[in-house]
């Protein structure tokens, strides 16, 4: 259980912050108020569906071919697919956001009046994938990543179903711990008005 889970834990971790980093960077691509010419839209949007379609078992045993076997593949396998859809998902959040009339360039648009509009909410939809990413860990067990999956088939290949029925419990436990820390930063983020910070720093004052 403890080799498998610590895995599985670093696994996901840095695949849920490559998700969080492409999606970033991906999702200007789709924002209406940086890309102004419908063409471009249409093209980037075909081009982040592609990726976001591809199974990340494809994704990670091309990787596995080209990179060897190790928790590489599968890393950019989940980061590729779920950045594609935090990139969806945040794309959409931030059209509907209505900005100043007098817009400054591109690049200060993106970093000091769209990303501070949106980032609690991307940060609520890093998290709510970060469920599905641990999740998906345990599927690239079957190409060889020793996470609680590759176990897990190994114990039904050697008809060690008691061993198998342990580790699926320590997996679900293992998710449903990560759900519930999820969920309560979730409603932190819901819950937090920036507000409050002037309020203190009046306080203190």
């Amino acid at each position: 259980i403890l080799p498998g889970a610590g895995y599985t834990l670093l696994l996901g971790q840095f695949a849920l912050a490559l998700s969080a980093f492409l999606a970033l960077f991906w999702f200007p691509l789709l924002s209406r108020h940086l890309i102004k010419r419908k063409l471009f839209l249409q093209v980037n949007k075909i081009g982040l569906t592609a990726l976001r379609c591809l199974p990340e078992l494809l994704i990670a045993f091309i990787a596995l071919i080209i990179l060897g076997p190790s928790l590489i593949p599968g890393i950019i396998a989940i980061g590729i697919h779920n950045g594609a859809v935090l990139a969806h998902l945040i794309s959409h959040h931030s059209n509907d956001q209505n900005l100043r009339s007098d817009r400054s360039s591109s690049a200060n648009q993106f970093f000091y009046e769209l990303l501070p509009r949106i980032y609690g909410q991307f940060l609520a939809f890093t998290l709510y994938r970060g469920e599905t990413i641990l999740r998906e860990t345990a599927v690239l067990g079957i190409l060889g990543i020793p996470t609680l999956g590759f176990f897990i088939d190994s114990a039904f290949e050697e008809l060690r179903l008691d061993r198998a029925v342990v580790l699926i419990l320590a997996s679900a436990i293992l998710n449903i711990v990560a759900e519930a820390m999820a969920t309560y930063c979730r409603k932190y983020i819901h819950n937090f008005k920036p507000d409050r910070i002037s309020q203190s720093i009046s306080n203190r004052e």
